[in-house]
C-alpha cells in the first residue's frame, strides 16, 4: 500500500456498484488533470477530468452529469468513493494496477557503512582544519600580546620619567588598553580581549556544538574554562591568552574525537551533519557589533596597535592616578608639560584639556 496526496500517471481497476448492479472499468489517470475510462468487456470508452477539492478528488465526465467523489488521501490498495448516476447512488472502490514503491523518508541519522565511513573521514579533515586555524589564532593572539607588552613598557618608562614613585595599576591596565580600540581591527582585538576576560567561551561558537552529536546520554561536556579579568602584567597577559585559547581548542578537538569514536563503535546514533563545516563555522569571536571568524582574522600592525594601547594607558592613568604625581612645583610643571607632549605624539586630540584637568599646577 502507498498513500498519495495527489494523482500521478496511474491505472486503476474501478468497481462501481449498489445492491443490484455492478460494473468494472479501467481508469487511466494522468497527472495533468485528465482521466479516461474503458469497459474492457465491451470496449466502450470515455474521458473526463479530475481535480482536488478539499479532502476529495472529484472526477467529471464529458457528456455526462455523473460526478464521482473519491476520498483523500489516495490509498493504492483500497481507494474508495461514491457517485450518483442516473439518479441512483453507487459506491466506488479502486485498486491501483501500477506497483508503487513506498516512499520512505531519508533517515536523519547515519545508517549505512558508507555514510559512517564518509563521516569519519570528514572528522579527520575537521581535526586538521582545527589545527590549522588554531595556529592562525595563536599567532593572532601573540601579536596582540606583543603590542600590549611594548605599550606597557613604553608607559612604564613614561611614568618613571615623570615620577619614579608612580606605580602602574596592573588591575586596571587591560581596561585602559580597551578604551582606545575603535572599529575595524580595533573592534576585533577588543572583542577578543573582552571575550578572554569573560567566564564564557572566548571562541563564542563553541556553544553551538552542543546542537550536534549523538542521540542518547553520551556527549562531551563543553564548559568554558574558569576565567576572570585578564592580568595586567605583560607576561601573565600573554600566558592567560594562550592558555585560554589552548583550553578551548582542546574542547573542540575532544568533540571531534567523540563524534569519530561514537560512529566507529556504533554506541549511539549520530545525526547527519558535516563535521568540517560545523567546526569551521563554530570558530568565531563575537561581541555586540563585532563578529569575526578565525579563518578571516585580519593582519595586525603591531606598531599601530601598540599606539592604541599606549593612548588607553595614558588617558586611564590621567583619569585615575595623575593627581598623585609629584607635588614639587617645578617637577609637577615638568610632568604636566611632558604628559601633554607625550599625548600629542600619540595622537590624543584633547590631551591638553585632560592634563590640565588632572594635573593641576601650583599645588603646595
Amino acid at each position: 500500500m502507498t498513500v498519495l496526496f495527489t494523482m500521478p500517471d496511474m491505472r486503476w481497476t474501478v468497481v462501481c456498484q449498489d445492491n443490484k448492479d455492478r460494473w468494472v472499468w479501467l481508469y487511466t489517470f494522468n497527472s495533468n488533470g485528465t482521466v479516461a475510462w474503458k469497459d474492457e468487456l465491451n470496449g466502450m470508452t470515455g474521458s473526463g477530468s479530475w481535480k482536488l477539492q478539499g479532502d476529495q478528488l472529484v472526477t467529471t465526465w464529458k457528456g455526462s452529469a455523473t460526478t464521482e467523489r473519491w476520498r483523500m488521501p489516495i490509498d493504492t490498495a483500497r481507494w474508495s468513493g461514491s457517485c450518483t448516476m442516473h439518479g441512483k447512488f453507487y459506491s466506488l472502490s479502486a485498486v491501483s494496477r501500477d506497483v508503487m514503491d513506498p516512499v520512505v523518508p531519508p533517515s536523519k541519522f547515519l545508517t549505512t557503512k558508507d555514510e559512517k565511513d564518509a563521516f569519519v573521514a570528514r572528522c579527520n579533515i575537521a581535526a586538521g582544519r582545527l589545527q590549522q586555524l588554531q595556529m592562525l589564532f595563536m599567532a593572532f593572539l601573540g601579536q596582540i600580546a606583543t603590542s600590549y607588552s611594548q605599550a606597557y613598557e613604553a608607559h612604564r618608562g613614561f611614568l618613571a620619567d615623570l615620577d619614579r614613585s608612580m606605580q602602574i595599576r596592573n588591575d586596571l591596565m587591560v581596561g585602559f588598553a580597551l578604551a582606545f580600540l575603535g572599529g575595524g581591527l580595533g573592534g576585533v582585538v577588543g572583542a577578543t580581549l573582552k571575550s578572554a576576560g569573560d567566564t564564557d567561551f572566548m571562541i563564542d561558537g563553541i556553544k553551538d556544538l552542543a546542537k550536534f552529536g549523538v542521540r542518547g546520554p553520551g556527549g562531551v561536556a563543553l564548559r568554558a574554562p574558569p576565567s576572570g579579568r585578564l592580568p595586567g602584567l605583560p607576561d601573565q597577559f600573554a600566558n592567560a591568552l594562550s592558555t585560554r585559547a589552548h583550553t578551548e581548542m582542546a574542547a573542540m578537538a575532544a568533540t571531534i574525537n567523540f563524534w569519530r569514536e561514537t560512529v566507529s563503535n556504533g554506541s549511539e546514533e549520530v545525526e547527519k551533519f558535516d563535521p568540517v563545516d560545523t567546526i569551521v563555522g563554530a570558530l568565531f569571536i563575537s561581541e555586540p557589533g563585532v563578529t569575526v571568524r578565525l579563518n578571516s582574522l585580519p593582519l595586525i600592525d603591531v606598531a599601530s596597535l601598540k599606539n592604541d594601547f599606549q593612548r588607553g594607558f595614558l588617558v586611564g592613568w590621567l583619569e585615575t592616578d595623575a593627581k598623585n604625581v609629584t607635588r614639587i612645583p617645578t617637577s609637577r610643571t615638568e610632568a604636566h608639560n611632558k604628559s601633554i607632549l607625550y599625548g600629542q605624539n600619540l595622537g590624543i586630540a584633547n590631551i591638553q584639556a585632560l592634563v590640565e584637568k588632572h594635573i593641576e599646577l601650583f599645588v603646595d
